[in-house]
């Protein structure tokens, strides 16, 4: 469940600009897309769908959308579970 920002302690106009700094990389092409979420104490405050999932087809990133995580170094897997709180799991 979202709740306002300031419930939890953060700031609204601030979170905005993780928004718009996202699309700056997007309108750069240096991302295709983005699903951010910060929470704080347990609550989401900021949870944004931004870009899209497939350019060609134009398919937007939704917030219940699915990403593939590749990665050459065995930190990788380390990094994801710690920023998911251990909710990660991996799929061959």
């Amino acid at each position: 469940m979202l709740v306002k920002p300031e419930e939890v302690g953060l700031s609204s106009p601030r979170l905005a600009r993780i928004g718009e700094h996202v699309e700056r990389y997007i309108d750069a092409g240096k991302l295709a897309g983005a699903l951010t979420l910060v929470a704080r104490r347990g609550q989401v405050a900021y949870f944004e769908p931004l870009g899209y999932l497939e350019i060609e087809r134009r398919r937007p990133v939704t917030r219940d959308a699915v990403f593939r995580i590749y990665g050459n170094c065995p930190t990788t897997p380390v990094g994801v579970a710690g920023l998911s709180g251990g909710r990660a799991r991996a799929r061959s």
